[in-house]
């Protein structure tokens, strides 16, 4: 079985104007792909959910970093 990489904290979704509540991590080792998934919301409650969304970064097993894709979230 592979190991997983030890990876850095970074934040992924920044709270604004909305919320972004139970996060998922998937790593695809044969990719060398993270996906994150959130839950957007525009406040706390269950019932304000907008929409999943994904951010992806890269896994780079030479440095064990993982350089994750700037720019706007996805809704898949």
């Amino acid at each position: 079985m592979a190991s997983c990489p030890v990876l850095q904290r970074e934040p992924l979704f920044q709270a604004g104007a909305h919320t972004y509540r139970i996060p998922a991590l998937l790593y695809l080792p044969g990719r060398k792909t993270l996906l994150a998934f959130a839950e957007k919301r525009v406040s706390k409650r269950d019932e304000h959910a907008l929409l999943i969304v994904l951010r992806r970064g890269d896994h780079d097993a030479s440095t064990q970093q993982v350089q994750v894709r700037r720019g706007a979230v996805c809704h898949p």
